[in-house]
């Protein structure tokens, strides 16, 4: 058998701040701001942040940053108090404006823009250690998932969401949603997006 010397792989190079342009680990590849100018030069390092957020929510024909048109219909369902345009969408994907009105395309009693499945138990709930559930062998947990957002988290686990289109989706009811539940189901978990928007 022969063997072939293989050369050892190198260590990527440390990501660059685009503020400072040092080197370090401890600057984020994904944001390109090292963690020492986010917090002693706020201002051009959380443009810099806001620039890579904007892009990944473009990316899904989401608006980069909540809306804030002069004149426009003041949205109060989440901290982001979107202003919307005429057909512009809120930060969420959820609301849109019409004739001076406020338009919920999801995110209403009538129709929730969401899935769901059942979660055997025990599951991998992150509050298992404090949820009976983690004893349950013969249930299920109904795993509901929102597909809208009131955050953009860079590493969401449940990023999916936003390839999701409220004017494609049918939706859900609330009594539809409550119709899924069963004898089985011993609990219900709600995870993101985030239910703020819904």
């Amino acid at each position: 058998m022969r063997f072939v010397s293989r050369p050892a792989p190198s260590n990527p190079p440390e990501p660059l701040c685009a503020v400072c342009l040092r080197r370090s680990r401890l600057t984020s590849a994904a944001l390109g701001v090292c963690g020492d100018c986010i917090r002693t030069c706020p201002e051009r390092a959380l443009a810099i942040a806001a620039s890579v957020h904007g892009e990944t929510r473009r990316t899904f024909g989401l608006p980069t940053s909540p809306p804030q048109t002069a004149g426009g219909v003041a949205c109060p369902l989440c901290a982001r108090e979107c202003r919307l345009g005429p057909g512009e969408r809120g930060y969420c994907g959820l609301r849109t404006a019409n004739r001076g009105r406020l338009v919920h395309l999801g995110g209403t009693s009538r129709r929730g823009i969401l899935h769901w499945y059942r979660d055997p138990l025990p599951t991998n709930c992150v509050a298992d250690w404090v949820c009976p559930g983690r004893r349950q062998t013969d249930r299920h947990n109904l795993a509901v998932f929102y597909a809208s957002c009131t955050l953009n988290c860079l590493f969401c686990q449940n990023w999916h969401f936003r390839g999701v289109s409220p004017l494609r989706e049918r939706g859900l009811s609330a009594a539809e949603l409550a119709d899924a539940a069963n004898a089985e189901t011993f609990c219900v978990c709600f995870f993101g997006g985030d239910p703020a928007s819904q």
